[in-house]
């Protein structure tokens, strides 16, 4: 049987080469194979053996009950520990008359008009709100509350509101919302 000349002209055999590199790959992919069969395999002996095993009787405490309270004693009035649960919630469910938000798209906020909006805000000592930062690029939140503002400085004051914040790009508003990033203090 004659054998082919696969060498170029600097004398490199590439079909030993490529036999080597076949080989190599068909080794890599049969460990692979046998080492995720293991895997399974394993996971298979674990969840028959936990199918075979029966569960244990359970034992009863051997701690003696607790005394019964008296007749005249408080701790019947209130409600067991289990029913106290503390608040675990940072969600601020109340609806705010304006809410303010001053996000990033990346480059962070639009400090001229935060700032400038901020000194609105003050400006108005029958308005409260809170400042919410919540972001890594100084993402505020403006949660504002217009109960205490009379008929005539209402529509005075969302006027300003909006000229104010039309200046960025950078801002969204809305009336009547929850303030999303409202943390508890």
């Amino acid at each position: 049987m004659l054998k082919k000349n696969t060498q170029d002209c600097t004398g490199f055999n590439w079909s030993d080469q490529f036999r080597k590199a076949g080989f190599i790959v068909l080794v890599l992919v049969q460990g692979i194979m046998m080492m995720s069969g293991s895997c399974r395999a394993k996971n298979t002996s674990v969840n028959q053996e936990t199918k075979n095993v029966s569960p244990e009787p359970e034992q009863k405490d051997s701690a003696p009950a607790p005394p019964a309270p008296k007749e005249n004693d408080e701790a019947l009035d209130t409600p067991p520990l289990e029913v106290l649960k503390p608040e675990t919630s940072n969600k601020d469910t109340s609806v705010y008359s304006m809410v303010v938000a001053f996000f990033s798209p990346g480059d962070g906020i639009d400090i001229k008009t935060a700032s400038e909006f901020d000194a609105y805000l003050k400006g108005y000592t029958s308005v409260t709100f809170n400042k919410v930062g919540w972001g890594r690029e100084g993402e505020t939140d403006f949660c504002i509350r217009l109960d205490m503002l009379t008929g005539s400085e209402l529509p005075e004051f969302k006027k300003g509101a909006e000229e104010i914040l039309s200046k960025s790009q950078k801002v969204q508003f809305q009336y009547n919302a929850p303030c999303k990033h409202y943390r508890k203090r």
